[in-house]
């Protein structure tokens, strides 16, 4: 009728699938998650009679992680590119593969899901650098650090294939686990971080010279490759100065890229995120003996809290409802108690007698926090 403001047509969900690859890949990841962590409690309580160790951290880095990092990078990728969306193809193919490789390990089938997930991580790096060679714009130069990310994913998963399938060289696989299940996901977050950041408190995006774009590139890889340096030294020397070099570049990078003014919710969601990764970071230096306790500090404190407060933002961002932060944030700080609570249960773990119980408390808490943002992720899309 005339005098109406016309009706905004919302695309096809399906459509928006493959531009926005996060609402497929978000869901996918928090639901592996919970599958991951509902491991422990069922083999702990006697549900089940499999040990659970290697099929839960993969499912936890080869499930939830790369969902939630494939869904970022394929949603933001190409619009900091200026680049066309993935196609179905693309977002299908990955999804499928990274579904193969949690299923095959759940089977105990390690190095079938292992070989899966390397082929979603070769074919998901091909279309980002097809993409990157047609770049319209180029990504700040800090991203390379989410490069580097996606290669220790690469070296890390083909190295565990290949000690897994030879039976050979086990110090192979011990860098292999170190450049997947830490430098895979450490150093993206480091990298999109100090960017997103900017993004959260609705700061201006710097404006580089040549120069100092090259310097800053030059820093981002040189903070990279120390950090995986430090997973190959490690082989050939327990001393505590690689740790503590590792925590220290950390510190640089973060003190040196992150903005320090400015304050709101996800914000601080996301600088606790990155406290937590530094502090288990020099946890590993102080408790070497402690190194599983160290990563769980890692992934729960850190990884998770930061991953939940990206995945927050993205989705607000792209669905147009950033007021629905303002109107549900005891939700989000609820997640975050109970992220907390978690992680100090599975850290006091393997310090107290009742280590199982602690176990299960942190794996109820971590469960409990993923259902909540889930259930809030749900309505955030419905509404």
């Amino acid at each position: 009728m005339k005098g109406q403001p016309p009706t905004l047509v919302r695309p096809a969900f399906t459509s928006l699938c493959w531009e926005e690859p996060f609402r497929v890949f978000f869901p996918a990841g928090l639901l592996l998650g919970v599958i991951g962590v509902l491991l422990w409690p069922m083999f702990l309580l006697g549900f089940t009679q499999t040990y659970p160790a290697i099929a839960h951290a993969r499912l936890m880095i080869e499930g939830m992680m790369t969902c939630f990092i494939f869904g970022f990078l394929g949603t933001a990728g190409p619009r900091v590119m200026s680049v066309p969306h993935f196609t179905r193809a693309e977002v299908l193919r990955a999804l499928l593969l990274i579904i193969a490789a949690s299923f095959a390990h759940l089977a105990a089938f390690y190095t079938l899901g292992d070989s899966f997930f390397l082929a979603a991580l070769l074919l998901f790096a091909l279309s980002l650098g097809r993409r990157f060679v047609r770049r319209e714009d180029s990504p700040p130069p800090n991203f390379a650090l989410v490069g580097l990310g996606i290669l220790n994913g690469i070296a890390g998963t083909a190295l565990i294939i290949w000690s897994e399938a030879t039976n050979f060289a086990p110090a192979f696989y011990r860098i292999g686990s170190s450049f997947l299940n830490l430098g895979f996901v450490l150093l993206p977050l480091l990298g999109v971080a100090p960017f997103f950041l900017r993004r959260l408190l609705d700061l201006p995006t710097e404006e580089a010279t040549e120069s100092h774009h090259g310097a800053k590139l030059a820093l981002a890889l040189a903070v990279g490759l120390t950090i995986d340096a430090s997973f190959v030294l490690e082989l050939f020397s327990a001393n505590t100065a690689i740790a503590w070099l590792r925590c220290a570049c950390a510190i640089v990078w973060l003190a040196l890229t992150l903005p320090l003014r400015g304050s709101n919710l996800l914000a601080t969601y996301l600088r606790m995120g990155l406290a937590a990764i530094v502090a288990a970071l020099g946890l590993m230096a102080v408790l070497p003996a402690y190194r599983i306790s160290a990563l769980h500090v890692i992934f729960i404190g850190g990884f998770s809290v930061a991953i939940f407060s990206v995945a927050t933002r993205v989705v607000l961002g792209h669905s147009g409802r950033l007021a629905l932060l303002r109107q549900r944030r005891w939700l989000l700080w609820a997640v975050l108690a109970l992220l907390v609570l978690a992680m100090i249960s599975r850290f006091s773990a393997d310090f107290v007698p009742m280590r199982n119980e602690h176990l299960i408390g942190a794996a109820a808490c971590w469960l409990v926090a993923a259902l909540v943002w889930g259930r809030w992720y749900y309505r955030a899309e419905q509404e």
